[in-house]
């Protein structure tokens, strides 16, 4: 950090732009490319064999009555700005979720990134269990250690490491139109086996109860609603889904053909809105 604060602001330019090269791909773990990333602001990780080192920060705090721990890799990130101070991502959205999360429920989180929402449910909500789904490699490895730094023994880890879709196909990220912003990044299609492998939510949650799902998924909402159709049916949670102004339509479309009513509604950014949806017969807990 020193380093990057001694720069001058050409070099530190410089520095990100020549992090995208596809050249120097191979470099970074050399020393000189590891001072690199760090002039550019960029967290390290080293892999040495099985042993892997993670750059980061260690943050501790007490809200809600909960003592919270959270990993920090990269400050500057939007959620991880968050939890660096000491304080949950989107509290507003979190308000609403508590309000309308049934004490004891399980919860399913699509879209888990670091472990914001998932973290809250398991510390904070008290769910009997949390479903967490998270596809992107780089946020897995903050989720996992959020989840064995708060010692959440009521999340159930199966399906990390695979995104939900209405059919089984393997996903490669894109970059985030804003550099440090992990959940931000957008997935396309992939053909063959190269990328990351999505799974039904009705294949996964075949055997088990639903209370809450919450659905943040950068576009792909629409596609996570249809797998999760049969579940959905069975077991008429309450659903906080962020929807794209691209997806407002179709949305809307299945929420009337489904039965759902909008509780709530949050909008934070322009391009999207955030709904909190219960089934027709039901009012706010």
């Amino acid at each position: 950090m020193l380093i990057m604060q001694a720069l001058p602001h050409r070099i530190r330019r410089v520095a990100k732009a020549a992090w995208h090269h596809p050249l120097l791909e191979r470099s970074w773990q050399s020393r000189a490319g590891r001072l690199l990333r760090r002039a550019a602001g960029f967290p390290i990780t080293e892999r040495a064999g099985d042993v892997v080192r993670i750059e980061g920060i260690l943050v501790s705090t007490n809200k809600y009555g909960a003592t919270l721990r959270f990993f920090v890799r990269n400050r500057r990130d939007l959620v991880q700005a968050h939890h660096f101070s000491g304080e949950f991502y989107e509290a507003e959205e979190l308000q609403i979720i508590q309000k309308y999360f049934k004490a004891g429920g399980v919860f399913v989180d699509i879209g888990a990134n670091v472990g914001n929402h998932t973290i809250f449910a398991a510390k904070i909500l008290n769910a009997t269990k949390v479903i967490p789904f998270e596809l992107h490699p780089d946020a897995l490895e903050i989720l996992i250690t959020n989840i064995a730094l708060n010692c959440c023994h009521t999340i159930d880890i199966s399906y990390l490491g695979y995104g939900v879709s209405s059919s089984p196909e393997t996903l490669l990220p894109q970059r985030a139109g804003y550099r440090n912003n992990l959940a931000g990044i957008r997935f396309e299609r992939r053909g063959g086996h190269q990328g990351f492998p999505t799974i039904s939510g009705d294949a996964a949650l075949k055997d088990q109860w639903v209370d809450f799902i919450k659905i943040d998924i950068e576009g792909m909402e629409i596609e996570a609603l249809e797998s999760l159709e049969q579940t959905i049916n069975r077991c008429r949670p309450n659903i906080f889904i962020e929807i794209d102004n691209n997806n407002n339509d179709l949305f809307h479309a299945w929420r009337s053909e489904h039965g759902y009513i909008i509780m709530e509604m949050y909008k934070r950014y322009e391009w999207n809105t955030n709904y909190l949806l219960a089934p027709a017969k039901l009012r706010a807990i």
